[in-house]
């Protein structure tokens, strides 16, 4: 956590775009596949939020959020209804356009925070930005609750790995789409080709880098590709994706 400002009423701080890896966050090896799967197959960041932020930010901590998206001539579009609080996403704009350290964080593509506060907790809004070959294209906006900064800093912490998701899942899937690997494999009822010969190669036990080697397409097409095959099946790693092929006669 990056103080900005410290007041009474207030505390401004920017949250590093991989604080969702600090040693005192856990994450699921299940869970961060179904985001990644979520992510690569969303056609647009609102869908992608709508998919994993419940899973991200416990109920319990969350006001409200919302969501605006950016487009390529920069112009601004509201999320879905879900995203309940369009002030928020208001203020998540000021802050990008607004010169200083919230605009620089966000262009940065660190989270910014302000919290404040209150009886009985401290109350907060962050806003963490989704990246693109370099470019802000969608701001989320949460309203926390949280029983002290600390809480506050983790859950933000946690809501960084959105970004990380987000930007990641754009990249593989332009290198995908060049390869010929569509969103529909995620939700299709039959493998492809290249994703059976990948399965193949998994119960032979080779890595992604030989398996990249062996069928002439990048690690990322390999990783994209492994995580419809776990769609297929209902499974979230390799030795149950092999076993379920083996009792379904695939293998």
């Amino acid at each position: 956590m990056d103080v900005i400002v410290q007041s009474e009423r207030c505390i401004a701080f920017r949250v590093d775009p991989d604080a969702w890896k600090h040693p005192d966050i856990t994450w699921p090896d299940d869970e961060l596949i179904e985001m990644s799967a979520a992510a690569a197959s969303s056609e647009s960041p609102s869908a992608f939020v709508a998919a994993v932020l419940g899973r991200i930010l416990p109920g319990e901590r969350m006001r409200s959020w919302a969501i605006v998206e950016i487009d390529d001539g920069g112009g601004i579009h509201r999320g879905p209804e879900e995203s309940s609080d369009p002030g928020l996403g208001a203020r998540a704009v000021t802050w990008l356009w607004a010169s200083g350290a919230a605009s620089d964080a966000l262009g940065d593509g660190a989270a910014y925070v302000e919290s404040w506060p209150t009886e009985h907790a401290i109350e907060a809004i962050a806003c963490v930005p989704l990246v693109h070959d370099g470019t802000v294209r969608s701001l989320i906006a949460v309203w926390l609750t949280a029983e002290d900064t600390d809480a506050i800093r983790r859950e933000v912490s946690r809501l960084t790995l959105m970004g990380r998701l987000w930007t990641a899942a754009r990249s593989e899937r332009t290198e995908a789409a060049d390869a010929g690997v569509s969103a529909e494999s995620f939700v299709s009822d039959a493998l492809t080709p290249r994703q059976s010969d990948i399965l193949r190669a998994m119960a032979l036990g080779l890595t992604n880098a030989q398996i990249s080697q062996q069928i002439r397409f990048s690690e990322s097409t390999v990783r994209l590709e492994s995580m419809c095959i776990y769609r297929h099946f209902g499974v979230h790693s390799r030795s149950e994706a092999v076993e379920a092929a083996r009792a379904a006669g695939v293998l």
